[in-house]
């Protein structure tokens, strides 16, 4: 576990920051600080050195805001009908989300699943099952 916490993030540049901004996926639900994606992208040239800023704080100093943490966690019907089990989804800020995602490391750890592509909570379940059963020999 030690050699993932000498893992360097790279620091972010305002163009790299910006990219980010105009790609984000306006049809996404917004995140807790009400900040659309619409809004995000419309601005990305004005929001990207404060961002880049704030960002490159956060890295250095390895601590992330307070603010950056926050989620609120919304029941989806797994069906149409509202009768059924619902499943909690939580929403995250829309440019902490991506700005996360951009920021992962080449050399990230293979257990970590949130925040990756074509990785989910099956697949953690599916790694935490077989190892269980590989373990006790079933």
């Amino acid at each position: 576990m030690d050699e993932y916490k000498s893992v360097s993030y790279r620091v972010r540049r305002v163009s790299d920051v910006s990219r980010v901004l105009k790609r984000v996926n306006t049809r996404k639900a917004a995140g807790p600080d009400g900040i659309c994606g619409r809004v995000l992208k419309a601005c990305a040239d004005q929001l990207a050195p404060v961002f880049t800023d704030i960002f490159n704080l956060s890295l250095t100093q390895g601590i992330i805001p307070s603010c950056f943490k926050w989620s609120t966690i919304v029941p989806i019907p797994k069906k149409p009908r509202p009768s059924c089990l619902n499943f909690p989804v939580a929403l995250t800020s829309v440019m902490v989300r991506d700005f996360i995602t951009s920021s992962l490391p080449v050399s990230i750890d293979p257990l970590q699943f949130a925040y990756r592509h074509n990785r989910s909570t099956d697949d953690a379940i599916t790694h935490l099952l077989h190892t269980t059963m590989t373990h006790l020999n079933i």
